[in-house]
């Protein structure tokens, strides 16, 4: 009965999930509404919603380039190929990671700028913000498991940019006056966030896989 009763949570759970990211996707004017009556716990988002995307997306990475890799150009050398399960952890590990704690840390800036343009400074709205306003990223992500049409995924993550400018009234009771300029300001932080992050996390892990990427290729 309680493993059922799991069972039932966790289909709810991804349905929830799924309807979230269609609505955010192809509504997002109306999804921000549906949001934003909703209760902003950031814990939650992140463990149900953030978490699971990141790892989808992630794994996808450590399939792509363990299973398939991608060429790559180098002058005077010729062309490469960047393949193995090694390479493939690291890069999907370094995604995880970072995405996880670029949307606290991003939330949690946004949060703090909130009374300079006169918006409500609530942690788990900023997270309701970032979280989904970032979910493009994650579903274009999945396209990494070819990491040599990877970059088309990238571009499908600029559709974020559209969908933060789309949330910040909403969301964050922002004025119409205060939006585009806390708008960008919010995205400055957040793409300095994943990008710092990634360098940091990237050379973590290239310490433990240095050794050990030869033996897993």
């Amino acid at each position: 009965m309680e493993e059922q009763t799991t069972n039932q949570d966790l289909n709810q759970q991804a349905s929830n999930m799924f309807a979230r990211i269609t609505g955010i996707i192809t509504k997002p004017a109306e999804e921000w509404l549906k949001i934003k009556a909703e209760q902003a716990d950031a814990k939650k988002i992140i463990l149900t919603y953030v978490l699971p995307l990141t790892l989808i997306a992630g794994l996808c990475t450590i399939l792509g380039y363990g299973l398939i890799g991608k060429s790559v150009s180098i002058p005077f050398l010729g062309s490469i190929t960047q393949k193995g399960w090694g390479l493939g952890l690291n890069y999907g590990l370094i995604s995880i990671i970072s995405s996880v704690i670029a949307v606290f840390v991003s939330a949690l800036v946004i949060d703090l700028l909130a009374p300079s343009f006169k918006s409500e400074k609530n942690f788990g709205r900023s997270t309701q913000l970032v979280a989904y306003a970032m979910t493009p990223m994650w579903i274009g992500g999945i396209l990494s498991i070819i990491p040599s049409v990877a970059w088309v995924g990238s571009l499908v993550g600029l559709y974020g940019i559209y969908l933060m400018y789309l949330g910040l009234e909403p969301i964050k009771s922002t004025p119409k006056e205060q939006t585009i300029a806390y708008f960008i300001v919010s995205i400055l932080v957040i793409v300095v966030s994943y990008f710092i992050l990634s360098l940091i996390i990237g050379a973590i892990l290239a310490i433990f896989f240095l050794g050990s990427a030869g033996g897993l290729i």
